[in-house]
């Protein structure tokens, strides 16, 4: 193979990380198989990449595995709360909400679905799964930076995750309340100031911002469903 030069996109998709050194981004073992999209690309419309790539980050197979889950938990928040859901992603949340109707999934409820025998209900609402809904903004978050810096850095060290577009909890304490307020607050600042990244920003677009002490990932999704992930700067971030 002398004389040839194979890019680490055509590597990764020769070997399927198998033969390389290539590593997933969430951690330190071997990268397997084609990689993450980051954000899903699920949440897009379709054709969306008939000229553009996607962001495909290298993963390790428990990570790949962990994703499918978090990422259609996600599809579904951000189809329940924006009215810019491009209409075939709506189209195909709805299937999948269908499809946990009529296999009598046990996880019903957290698609604010009821059923009683043969009665199936929605009042509107839903709770929320935080900890599924932080799994799928950390991945992008991770998946982000990884990508930003041409996969020589990884976001490694713990997160602190905001999804600003779900507001304010109405049970949460004046100190929650406060700092949430804050968080947004800068969220808007720095979307004035520093630079926004993506390729379909009316879907999807992020900014990198580091610190001496902190490296915050904003994203946006669908134009205003704003979040914000925090790590501290330390030896597991690098």
């Amino acid at each position: 193979m002398s004389g040839h030069k194979f890019s680490e996109d055509r590597l990764l998709r020769y070997t399927g990380c198998k033969m390389n050194k290539i590593t997933c981004y969430c951690c330190d073992r071997t990268a397997f198989g084609q990689g993450d999209h980051v954000p899903p690309k699920k949440i897009f419309a379709k054709g969306t990449f008939s000229n553009i790539k996607p962001i495909i980050v290298p993963s390790c197979e428990e990570h790949n595995q962990q994703s499918s889950k978090a990422d259609e938990y996600l599809k579904f928040i951000l189809s329940a709360s924006s009215k810019e859901t491009p209409p075939d992603v709506l189209q195909s949340t709805v299937r999948g909400i269908m499809r946990y109707v009529n296999n009598n999934s046990m996880v019903l409820r957290k698609y604010g679905i009821d059923r009683n025998g043969n009665e199936v209900s929605m009042d509107g609402t839903a709770p929320i799964d935080h900890d599924l809904l932080d799994q799928a903004l950390g991945k992008i978050a991770r998946g982000i930076y990884h990508h930003h810096h041409e996969r020589k850095k990884k976001l490694l060290g713990n997160l602190y995750i905001f999804p600003i577009f779900l507001g304010i909890d109405p049970d949460a304490t004046p100190e929650e309340r406060k700092r949430l307020i804050h968080i947004e607050a800068i969220a808007n600042q720095d979307k004035a100031k520093y630079e926004t990244y993506g390729d379909f920003k009316e879907v999807f677009s992020y900014q990198v911002i580091e610190s001496e002490k902190l490296i915050t990932i904003n994203m946006q999704f669908y134009g205003n469903k704003m979040a914000s992930v925090i790590s501290e700067c330390s030896a597991t971030n690098r």
